[in-house]
C-alpha cells in the first residue's frame, strides 16, 4: 500500500497575528486591516468591528 503524500505546500497560520492586531485596531475609532500578498492560513474566524475594513493586496489569499 502507497502512503499519500500532500503536494500543498504548508501554510502558516497567522490567526493569532491578524487577531492582535485587530485588537490594537478596534481600540480606535476607525481602522483597517491590511492583509499583504501571499496565502495567509486561519484557525479560527476573523470577527471585524463595524469601524474596522479589510483591505487585501492583489496576490493576498485568506484559506481556512
Amino acid at each position: 500500500m502507497s502512503s499519500m503524500v500532500s503536494i500543498l505546500p504548508l501554510i502558516p497560520d497567522r490567526t493569532q497575528e491578524l487577531l492582535s492586531e485587530l485588537a490594537l485596531l478596534a481600540q480606535q475609532p476607525r481602522g483597517t486591516l491590511h492583509i499583504p500578498d501571499g496565502v495567509h492560513g486561519l484557525s479560527q474566524p476573523l470577527v471585524l468591528p463595524p469601524h474596522i475594513s479589510l483591505k487585501l493586496s492583489p496576490a493576498a489569499v485568506l484559506r481556512a
